[in-house]
C-alpha cells in the first residue's frame, strides 16, 4: 500500500454542508405529469412476443429486452417495430450486457460472468465472481467491478481479470497501467481530520476515486476525492456531510442529503452530474431511485440530461433547470429506451425538445350534439408530420397529452360536423413552470358537413334531358335544422346543382307531360342523381319471334331485337329474354322497323288511339338462309370419301343445337344454314377427325381433304446377328391406296409416321443385299423388326499337304471361321478326301480359319489356320501340320534292372529319322512322333556310354517294351572272343620283346611278357 504524498497532498476547507453545482428538479412540476403512453413524442414498439418486459439494455449494435419469465430476446429498432435476432431462457437476472462482433457477454447480479455465442444457444463460458456483485467505475475503458469478499475485478475487451482484494478500511485507485493502489483510511482520517473511519462505497473513474467514509464514533461522513498522478497520491477534495442516504445504480452511486425543502443527490461519477430536488410543501416524497440515462444537446446547442426518478422519466436543460419533459408510469430504462408497469416497450425520439402539457376536453352539450360518436380525433404538427392520436370517446371525454413545443391542429371529425383548432403548445420558460393549457370543445365551433347534390332529369325512355321540371327537396340536417327548398326549374340540360348539409332529404320532381319523381336520400357525401321520369300514355307491348329454321334457329320469341319507332315520338326498343319489348306512346301514327341477328327486317305501322288501353303488337321475322355444299375427298388420291358423320355447329348461335348429318348417301353433303361462324367437323373411317372454323355470309362451296389416320411406328432392321444396322433406307407401297412412301433412317431415329394398311416393303442398305417383303401395319402397330443379309462371296476353303503318310492317315477336316462382322465362330462343312475342301458364303471383311482333320479312328491327324481377306481371295488354301504322339521306351541295365540314363533313342521308318529322345534320371525317354507313324513297323536305335548299340525293328506304339542294355565286353573279353586277333597281338608282342632286349638286354619286361603271353 503506498501512503499519501504530504508534499502534493491540496486540503480544501472542511464544511459542514456539501454544496455543489446541480441540475434543479421540482417534485410539484412532475407530479400530474402524464403516463408515458400520454407522451406524444415517444412511440410504441411492436414486439413480435407476447411477454412483458420487465428490463431493458442496449450495446452498441443491439437492444436487448429481458421478459418476466427471463427470456432475454437480442434483436434491432427498425422504426416502431423491434425485430429479433436470437432469445434464450437466463438462469437469474442481468445487471449488464455488452458485446463484440461475435460475441455477447454478461455479468448477473448472483456475481457470474458469463460467455455466450450471437445465437444465444449456446454458453461458451462462465466465471463465478462471488455473491452481491457491484460495479464501481470504470478506468481506462475497463469496467471494475466488486464483490461481497472484497474482491475486485477488471473487464477489459471482455475479458476478466482479477485485481486485488481490498478491506472495509481500504480505497483503490487504478493507474494507467490498470494496477491497483491502496489507501490507508487511518491516511485520509489524518489528513481530514477525521476519527476512525469505514468505507460506505467508492466509484472509480479513471485515476479519481471518490469514496464515502463514515466516522464510526461520531456518526459523521466525510466524502473524499484521490487522484492518482504518476503514483503519487493526491487528495483533492474532503467534505463533511451529515444525514446521508445511498442510492445505488449499475453506472453510478448517489449520496442523499437532506432537509426539509430539498434533497441533494451527490453524484460519485464525475460524468453524471448532481441533482438538487425540491420537495413538495404538502405532501411526502421518497426518493428510492434515481437513474441518469443519458446527456444530450438541442439545436440551440443547449445541453440536456435524461434522469429517472422513481417511476418518472425527466428530461432537464441545465441552462434554467427547466423540464423539458416528464412521463409516469415508468419500470426501467436504458439511455431513451423505456418500459413501463404493463410491459411495453417505449422509444423516446428526442428528450432535447421542450414539451407542453395540454387538457383536451369535450363539452357535455358537444357530446350531446354529436351523440358521443367521435370518427377520428388527431393532433397534427404544423412544424413536422407527426401526427398523434386522440382517443376522445363518451367514455373518454378529456384526454392529457404531453406534446413537444409548438403550433397544432386538433381535428376531430363526427357525425355532425368536423372541428378544426389551432393549439399552442408553448416552450417552456421561467415564466411558468410547469406549463398546463386546458382546452374546451363546444358545439359552437363545429364546421358542418356539406355536400354537393347533382340532379339530372331525363326521360325513362328517350334519356333525352327534360327541362321545364319542377324540383322540391325537404328535409332535416343532422344537426336538426329543418331544409325546404323549391320549387328549382331545370335548364334545356336537365342539370341543377345545390349544397346541403349533411342529413336526410326527400326529393320531389313533377312535369305536366311526366308521372310525379319522389326519392328519398341519407346524404353522407356528394351524390349525383339521374331522375328518369315517365310519359303519361299508353303501354304498348311488341312481342318479336321467329318463324324458325330447325334445328340451328328454333321458331321462339327474339331477344336483343331492335325496334325503331318514329312518329309522335322516337324510340328505340331492344327486346328482352321473352322476346318483349315495352314502351310508352302518345296517341298518334307510328312507323315501325324490326331488325334481329340471322332474320330478314320487318317494316310496318302502329296507330295509338287516344285514352286507349294496353296494346298488344305480335311480329314474326323471316330467318335468313345460305346454301353450303360440302364435299368429302382424300387428301392424298383426292378420290371422293363418303363420311360417316358431318356436323356443323353455329358458333355464332350459342346455346343451339348442332346439325348432324350420319352416314350420308354419297361424299357430296347440301345444307341450308343462317350465315354466321360455324366449327365443321367430318368424321370418316380410316381418316383423320376433320375439323375447321368457317365464316359463312353467303352461298358456299367447301372440299374437305381428309387425312389418313397414322402411326408412330419404330422400324428395327438387324442383320443376321441380331445386330442393328445402322443406315437403311426402306419404301412402302400400298396399292390399295396408292400411296408410296420412302424414308432414310437410323438405328437412333427410325420412327415414322404410316396409315394403317398392307404394304409391300423393301429395304436397302450398303453392304447388305436388298430385301423385300409385305407387312401389315393397324392400330396396335408399335415396332416392326425386319432383318437383312450381309452381301456375301462364295469361298472356297482347302486342306493342302505334300505328306502322303498324312494324307493317306487323314479321314475328315473340321473347322470355322471368325473374323469379318461374324460375332460368333461360323462352323464350316465337313472336308472328306479326295478333296479335303469347303464352300462357303461369307460378307466382305478380314478373317482366319482354324482346321482340325481326324484318322479314321477318330484321333486328331493334322491342324492347321490362315487368315484371307474377302473378296480379295475366292480360295483359301490351308497347310496341314501332323499332329503329333508321344512314344515312351524304358531303358536298363540288363545285369540289375537299373534304369539307363542319357541313352539316346533314335526311331527311324524306312531309314528316316522320324524321332530322337534321351533317357532322364528314370530311364525313361518320352520322342514325340507324328502321329500317322503310330501301328508302323520302324527301327528303334539305342546307344549309351558303356553299353552295347542296340538295334531292332518293332510296331510303333504309344508305350514299347522295356529295352535290356548290355555293358560293353573288355580287352581281354575281346581277345578271346577273337583267335586271329590274338595271335596277331601275342607276335607284335613277341616282337616288341625281342627289340626291347636286343637294346637292353632280357630283363623284367621280358619276364612279364612271357607271363602274360
Amino acid at each position: 500500500m503506498r501512503k499519501i504524498a504530504l508534499a502534493t497532498l491540496l486540503m480544501l476547507i472542511i464544511t459542514s454542508l456539501y454544496v455543489v453545482q446541480a441540475l434543479t428538479l421540482n417534485i410539484s412540476t412532475i407530479k400530474n405529469t402524464v403516463p408515458i403512453s400520454s407522451l406524444l413524442s415517444s412511440e410504441k414498439l411492436s414486439l413480435p412476443f407476447k411477454e412483458k418486459v420487465n428490463m431493458v439494455f442496449k450495446s452498441k449494435n443491439d437492444v436487448f429486452l429481458l421478459t418476466n419469465d427471463m427470456t432475454l430476446y437480442r434483436g434491432v429498432v427498425q422504426g416502431t417495430n423491434y425485430v429479433v435476432l436470437a432469445f434464450t431462457k437466463l438462469p437469474s437476472t442481468p445487471i449488464w450486457i455488452n458485446e463484440s462482433s461475435s460475441k455477447i457477454y454478461m455479468l448477473f447480479e448472483d456475481g457470474k460472468f458469463s460467455e455466450y455465442n450471437m445465437a444465444l444457444t449456446n454458453c461458451l463460458k462462465t466465471l463465478n465472481l462471488g455473491k452481491l456483485i457491484e460495479v464501481v467505475g470504470s478506468a481506462w475503458r475497463s469496467l471494475i467491478l466488486l464483490n461481497s469478499q472484497g474482491d475486485l475485478f477488471i473487464v477489459k475487451n471482455n475479458d476478466v481479470k482479477q485485481l486485488s482484494s481490498i478491506s472495509n478500511n481500504t480505497i483503490p485507485l487504478i493507474n494507467r497501467n490498470l494496477k491497483i493502489i491502496k489507501v490507508n483510511t487511518n491516511n485520509v482520517s489524518l489528513a481530514c481530520g477525521l476519527g476512525k473511519l469505514t468505507i460506505v462505497g467508492f466509484r472509480i473513474n479513471n485515476n479519481v476515486t471518490k469514496v464515502l467514509l463514515k466516522d464510526i464514533n461520531k456518526n459523521e461522513y466525510a466524502l473524499v476525492e484521490l487522484v492518482i498522478d504518476q503514483n503519487n497520491v493526491i487528495m483533492d477534495k474532503c467534505s463533511k456531510l451529515k444525514t446521508v442516504n445511498v442510492i445505488k445504480d449499475i453506472n453510478n452511486m448517489y449520496i442523499i442529503t437532506s432537509n426539509k425543502t430539498s434533497l441533494m443527490a451527490i453524484s460519485l461519477n464525475s460524468s453524471i452530474p448532481n441533482l438538487h430536488i425540491l420537495l413538495p410543501k404538502y405532501k411526502k416524497f421518497t426518493l428510492t431511485r434515481l437513474r441518469f440515462l443519458r446527456n444530450f444537446t438541442d439545436i440551440l446547442n443547449l445541453k440536456g440530461s435524461l434522469f429517472m426518478v422513481n417511476n418518472y422519466l425527466v428530461s432537464i436543460r441545465p441552462k434554467d433547470s427547466s423540464v423539458l419533459l416528464s412521463a409516469s408510469n415508468i419500470k426501467d430504462c436504458y439511455s431513451t429506451l423505456c418500459t413501463d408497469r404493463k410491459g411495453n416497450v417505449y422509444i423516446l425520439r428526442d428528450p432535447s425538445q421542450p414539451h407542453t402539457i395540454l387538457m383536451i376536453s369535450l363539452t357535455r352539450k358537444f357530446l350531446t350534439l354529436t351523440k358521443g360518436v367521435i370518427l377520428s380525433s388527431y393532433l397534427s404538427s404544423l412544424s413536422s408530420e407527426n401526427k398523434y392520436h386522440l382517443p376522445l370517446s363518451t367514455r373518454v371525454p378529456s384526454v392529457k397529452v404531453e406534446v413537444p413545443a409548438g403550433l397544432y391542429i386538433l381535428s376531430i371529425n363526427t357525425e355532425v360536423g368536423r372541428v378544426v383548432e389551432f393549439v399552442p403548445a408553448p416552450p417552456v420558460s421561467w415564466d411558468f413552470d410547469p406549463l398546463f393549457v386546458p382546452i374546451e370543445i363546444s358545439p359552437e365551433i363545429i364546421v358542418p358537413y356539406v355536400y354537393t347534390v347533382t340532379i339530372k332529369v331525363i326521360d325513362s325512355q328517350t334519356h333525352e334531358p327534360i327541362g321545364g321540371a319542377l324540383v322540391y327537396i325537404t328535409g332535416t340536417t343532422v344537426r336538426g335544422k329543418t331544409v325546404n327548398i323549391g320549387p328549382l326549374i331545370t335548364p334545356a340540360d336537365g342539370t341543377i346543382k345545390i349544397k346541403l348539409e349533411k342529413g336526410t332529404y326527400t326529393i320531389r320532381i313533377t312535369h305536366n307531360l311526366y308521372k310525379t319523381y319522389v326519392k328519398r336520400i341519407v346524404l353522407r357525401s356528394n351524390l349525383n342523381l339521374v331522375a328518369k321520369l315517365i310519359i303519361k300514355g299508353t303501354n304498348v307491348y311488341f312481342i318479336v319471334k321467329s318463324k324458325g329454321a330447325p334445328p340451328l334457329i328454333k321458331p321462339e320469341p327474339l331477344k336483343n331485337a331492335t325496334i325503331k319507332l318514329v312518329g309522335p315520338l322516337t324510340l328505340t326498343l331492344h327486346t328482352d329474354n321473352r322476346g318483349v319489348a315495352k314502351a310508352i306512346l302518345r296517341p298518334g301514327l307510328y312507323t315501325i322497323n324490326v331488325t334481329a341477328p340471322l332474320h330478314r327486317p320487318y317494316s310496318g305501322t302502329l296507330t295509338v288511339p287516344p285514352g286507349a288501353p294496353t296494346i298488344k303488337k305480335t311480329i314474326a321475322l323471316e330467318p335468313v338462309l345460305i346454301n353450303l355444299v360440302l364435299t368429302v375427298i382424300d387428301a392424298v388420291t383426292k378420290k371422293p370419301v363418303i363420311p360417316n358423320l358431318v356436323k356443323l355447329t353455329a358458333l355464332s348461335l350459342p346455346n343451339t343445337p348442332s346439325l348432324t348429318i350420319t352416314n350420308p348417301p354419297s361424299n357430296v353433303i347440301n345444307a341450308k344454314i343462317p350465315p354466321g361462324r360455324y366449327l365443321i367437323q367430318v368424321i370418316a373411317k380410316n381418316y383423320n377427325e376433320f375439323k375447321r372454323v368457317y365464316t359463312l355470309t353467303k352461298d358456299t362451296q367447301l372440299t374437305i381433304a381428309l387425312h389418313y389416320k397414322t402411326i408412330k411406328v419404330r422400324i428395327m432392321v438387324y442383320d443376321e446377328l441380331r445386330r442393328p444396322v445402322d443406315h437403311f433406307n426402306i419404301t412402302l407401297y400400298n396399292e390399295i391406296l396408292g400411296v408410296r412412301f420412302n424414308f432414310t433412317l437410323t438405328a437412333q431415329s427410325n420412327v415414322v409416321e404410316l396409315p394403317p394398311g398392307l404394304y409391300k416393303v423393301k429395304v436397302t442398305a450398303p453392304g447388305f443385299e436388298p430385301l423385300i417383303t409385305e407387312i401389315k401395319i393397324d392400330e396396335n402397330t408399335q415396332v416392326i423388326q425386319l432383318t437383312i443379309a450381309h452381301k456375301t462371296f462364295n469361298i472356297i476353303i482347302r486342306a493342302t499337304t505334300n505328306d502322303k503318310l498324312l494324307y493317306d492317315f487323314i479321314s475328315k477336316c473340321k473347322g470355322n471361321i471368325q473374323g469379318g462382322p461374324l460375332l460368333k465362330p461360323l462352323p464350316l462343312p465337313v472336308m472328306t478326301k479326295p478333296k479335303l475342301e469347303a464352300s462357303v458364303k461369307l460378307p466382305k471383311g478380314t478373317y482366319q480359319v482354324s482346321l482340325q482333320c481326324f484318322s479314321y479312328n477318330g484321333k486328331l491327324a493334322a491342324t492347321g489356320s490362315a487368315s484371307f481377306a474377302v473378296p480379295l481371295k475366292r480360295t483359301v488354301l490351308v497347310n496341314l501340320i501332323p499332329s503329333k504322339t508321344p512314344v515312351e521306351v524304358r531303358v536298363v541295365d540288363v545285369r540289375n534292372n537299373k534304369p539307363v540314363t542319357r541313352a539316346l533313342v533314335k526311331i527311324y521308318y524306312n531309314g528316316k529319322l522320324i524321332g530322337e529322345g534321351q533317357t532322364n534320371y528314370m530311364g525313361i525317354a518320352k520322342i514325340m512322333v507324328n502321329t500317322y507313324y503310330i501301328g508302323k513297323q520302324v527301327t528303334i536305335s539305342i546307344t549309351a556310354p558303356g553299353y552295347q548299340s542296340y538295334s531292332s525293328t518293332v510296331i510303333l506304339t504309344e508305350r514299347l517294351p522295356t529295352i535290356y542294355l548290355k555293358p560293353a565286353p573288355t580287352i581281354i573279353e575281346i581277345l578271346l572272343g577273337n583267335p586271329v586277333l590274338l595271335i596277331v597281338l601275342v607276335f607284335v608282342a613277341g616282337a616288341g620283346a625281342y627289340l626291347i632286349s636286343t637294346f637292353l638286354g632280357r630283363g623284367e619286361e621280358e619276364e612279364i611278357f612271357e607271363e602274360l603271353v
